[in-house]
């Protein structure tokens, strides 16, 4: 760029007249002093599944006392892509979940900065407050389901309607996309 150009707000990466992409900002819930972050964990949205005798749709309930957040409140782990087995993947804690409609929401309370750097997992923390990776997903105990019957597409669908989550883990493909960092004033 020349003296005196303007610097652009939003880059765009193009290629033969069509966009594919753009820069992305940070999650307007971040809080770089308190280093939270709320987030979308889990909602009612169906998933298909594949289990021993085949393939159904799973659907997590999020009527009142259908999610027991007992560990979510006392701090479940928030993990690097469901890493429980290795200690050096635990990015922080949960905190403060509730159920708003159809979803499960937290904050993530990120671990220090000193211990971070220290563990190797800053730049995930980092890129997470940046919005470069933003995508979560829940593991969780499955405690009472039924079938609901079977959809226009032949699939058994099963209603989770008791269940409890473990953790919740920043990852690069969630099985529900719409499980995200969230923007600023709670919507996404």
């Amino acid at each position: 760029m020349s003296a005196g150009s303007a610097v652009p707000s939003k880059v765009q990466v193009a290629t033969r007249g069509h966009v594919i992409g753009e820069t992305r900002t940070a999650p307007g819930s971040w809080d770089p002093k308190a280093r939270t972050l709320e987030i979308t964990l889990a909602t009612d949205a169906p998933y298909l599944r594949k289990g021993w005798s085949g393939s159904y749709w799973e659907t997590l309930s999020m009527e009142p006392g259908a999610c027991d957040m007992s560990r979510l409140m006392s701090g479940a782990p928030a993990l690097l892509q469901h890493a429980s087995y290795d200690a050096d993947s635990l990015l922080g804690a949960f905190g403060e979940p509730r159920i708003e409609g159809s979803r499960l929401l937290a904050s993530v309370h990120f671990t220090d900065e000193d211990l971070a750097i220290a563990r190797g997992i800053e730049p995930f923390v980092q890129e997470a407050a940046r919005g470069i990776r933003k995508k979560w997903s829940v593991g969780y105990d499955i405690l009472g389901f039924r079938e609901t019957g079977v959809g226009a597409d032949g699939i058994p669908q099963i209603l989770v309607f008791r269940w409890m989550p473990l953790e919740g883990s920043l990852v690069l493909i969630p099985a529900d996309d719409s499980c995200e960092s969230r923007s600023h004033g709670g919507t996404m």
